[in-house]
């Protein structure tokens, strides 16, 4: 298989590399150096990775890799990993699995992998098509093995529970009327606090706030957000939304969902605020699973060895097609 994946992970990068390399695609909106690459970018809080095809991957990973550091003003392109073949396979089965996620089995990212692959069907050819379809397939399948219950804390149960625990006061600022928003203020006990909803586009955040019965704060109005007692943020907004240019008059909580982040980590340091950044709500999950899987390792080998079932099929296809042609 003709394929091959350049990235960078939670593991590979911190907050601080992979929030430059967000702002710096997000800014990018023509994305010339992946012109020549048929190719699937995989975006989220704790990866960026690009699935790409070429009959000669060794050109063509060397040429993406130069472009992507060149594009990206990457001094560290030793924290980029990179696979092919049946080790690129291997690995994206691993990530639709959950195995290789900053939460272990957390249940997003299948989603997110299938909407990266269907955001850039125009754009597959037969190899990322099969690379993809049947990476969900085998996640899909490990994933019933793993056997974790709803009721295993995960992003949104750890957000809501250091909302009850923190939050001084009743008023509550969502910023973004995105999916992990919606989420927590869905499971959110309402009563028990006064929420409000801003977004970018206040159209589609007005629509959000009537659905779940919440205040819309219009977005020219953000500049409010001091007089919030909790403001949880998660959105794809390039650039800090919260700078800190307003004085904290009263103690509050900020959760920083986004990659890149929403709010200037200065905000931080004030004594009246208390701010999480993802990798820290993310460590807190971790904590507060205690879910050790010993058997890890031989799910690991599971979807190996699916992963080699199925690349063998594509191959032994692939070769009798080509056998044809030559007939």
């Amino acid at each position: 298989m003709d394929i091959g994946v350049i990235g960078v992970n939670h593991k590979s990068a911190d907050l601080n590399f992979r929030e430059k390399l967000a702002k710096n695609f997000q800014r990018n909106e023509v994305r010339n150096f992946l012109h020549s690459f048929a190719k699937v970018i995989l975006f989220t809080c704790n990866r960026f990775e690009v699935y790409f095809h070429s009959p000669n991957l060794t050109r063509a990973h060397s040429s993406l890799l130069h472009d992507f550091t060149q594009e990206f003003n990457l001094t560290s392109s030793y924290k980029l990993y990179s696979y092919f073949g049946k080790d690129c396979f291997f690995h994206l089965s691993k990530v639709t699995s959950g195995i290789d996620s900053a939460v272990l089995a957390e249940t997003e990212i299948q989603g997110q992998v299938k909407k990266a692959y269907l955001d850039a069907q125009d754009r597959c050819n037969k190899e990322l098509h099969f690379l993809f379809q049947k990476s969900l397939k085998i996640g899909k399948k490990m994933r019933q093995e793993l056997k974790i219950g709803s009721d295993i804390p995960n992003l949104i149960s750890t957000t809501l529970d250091v909302i009850q625990e923190k939050v001084k006061g009743k008023k509550l600022l969502f910023i973004g009327a995105s999916e992990t928003n919606y989420k927590i203020i869905k499971r959110l006990k309402v009563n028990n606090f006064q929420i409000s909803l801003s977004n970018r586009t206040d159209a589609k955040g007005a629509l959000m706030a009537d659905e779940l019965g919440i205040d819309y704060l219009n977005w020219k109005s953000l500049n409010y957000w001091n007089g919030f007692d909790g403001i949880i943020c998660a959105t794809n907004c390039p650039y800090y939304l919260l700078t800190g240019k307003d004085k904290i008059l009263k103690p509050k909580l900020i959760l920083d969902l986004s990659v890149p982040r929403d709010v200037d980590p200065k905000i931080g340091q004030h004594d009246l605020v208390q701010l999480f950044n993802i990798d820290q709500m993310n460590k807190m999950v971790r904590k507060n699973r205690k879910l050790e899987l010993p058997h890890i390792s031989a799910l690991s080998q599971k979807v190996y060895s699916q992963v080699c079932t199925q690349h063998n099929i594509f191959i032994n296809k692939d070769a009798k097609l080509e056998s044809l042609q030559v007939i």
